[in-house]
């Protein structure tokens, strides 16, 4: 490898580094690691961001991670993502793929202009980590998916028991190719269940009275401050418990979808809903059983809400298309198209 890097900004100009580099553009200096993009050192341990062990693996991803198969500069704005999402990025990748890393930053660049966003974690996402603020000052991590139109109306989706996983922020993604802004609030900050009993144990543990009165309230009011529109929240399993909570607990929510989800409280509670609710059961449900789906039904006809109720033949979780066990495609579509028209009406 050459002993050198000259280095080029978005104007053209060019610069050589004062220190000795090698044109992986990795610096060698007491064995730590530095990545350059245009005239900045990026010091990963400033950061707090690791490094693959290998310094291999680094300099073979660095050479290329910020050039693209014609020798221009890829970065922030070729990507169409802040400085600092794209810095995050870099690290994730090359920690994660090392070598491999490469062409995969490279392919997000080349097709760019093909996508309303770009996929920050490489797997056909279309939106970014965000941090929301909470009502407590506090704040909470959150998957955020901008529709095309500016002022559209909010929707707030909790994730199911898994965790913020990749499955949750495709749902999510839909929302927005709808229309919605959607934002998904991480209540396990980063946390992600690969086994059933650990994502009951992480739910088991989860503050619900907390995550609907902060995390979700939270993610909620940012959507309001980002349009004039009105917001729903809708959620899957855990998240559909914790939308009729969010009903009960937050009172700027203007609508709720709740999918096979019922929170621990008392039945009668249901009875002080006010706002328009769509909730979608599955009749093969050993949590969400057909007795306890009759229960709220009664108690929300009682209430102010304007609601509609819909049972499935199906099993618990229908609509989840990764759970090839559980996953029902025409009852899925059948709930998300009556959603759909629900949120249509209800956030006009």
């Amino acid at each position: 490898m050459a002993d050198h890097l000259t280095l080029s900004n978005s104007r053209g100009a060019t610069r050589r580094p004062s220190s000795v580099f090698n044109e992986a553009g990795v610096g060698v200096l007491s064995r730590s690691p530095f990545l350059f993009f245009g005239f900045s050192v990026i010091d990963p341990a400033r950061m707090g961001k690791p490094w693959p062990d290998s310094q291999h693996a680094l300099a073979s991803f660095a050479r290329r991670a910020t050039m693209d198969w014609k020798g221009r500069m890829i970065g922030p704005r070729e990507l169409g993502i802040t400085a600092k999402s794209f810095f995050d990025l870099v690290f994730r990748t090359a920690a994660e793929e090392g070598q491999n890393a490469a062409s995969r930053l490279a392919g997000m660049a080349s097709s760019r202009k093909d996508r309303n966003r770009t996929q920050l974690d490489g797997r056909n996402r279309m939106g970014e980590m965000i941090q929301v603020r909470r009502p407590d000052g506090k704040t909470c991590p959150a998957y955020l998916v901008d529709p095309k139109t500016a002022n559209a109306p909010g929707f707030v989706c909790i994730q199911e028991y898994w965790g913020l996983n990749d499955q949750i922020k495709k749902t999510a993604d839909r929302f927005a190719e709808a229309g919605y802004r959607a934002l998904v609030p991480d209540l396990y900050r980063g946390k992600v269940a690969k086994a059933a009993d650990e994502a009951a144990h992480m739910m088991s543990n989860l503050n619900f009275p907390d995550a609907a009165e902060q995390d979700i309230r939270g993610a909620l009011q940012h959507l309001k401050q980002r349009s004039k529109k009105k917001v729903a929240v809708g959620g899957f399993c855990m998240g559909g418990a914790l939308t009729l909570l969010a009903a009960l607990r937050v009172p700027e929510m203007d609508a709720g979808a709740c999918f096979y989800g019922l929170p621990p409280v008392d039945p009668a509670e249901f009875k002080k809903i006010k706002i328009p609710l769509i909730c979608h059961f599955a009749n093969q449900d050993d949590w969400c059983t057909p007795a306890k789906v009759n229960e709220l039904e009664n108690m929300l006809k009682q209430a102010k809400s304007k609601f509609e109720m819909y049972r499935y033949d199906a099993k618990h979780a229908f609509m989840n298309e990764a759970r090839p066990e559980v996953y029902d495609p025409a009852f899925a579509k059948l709930a998300w198209d009556r959603t759909l028209s629900f949120l249509k009406k209800a956030l006009a």
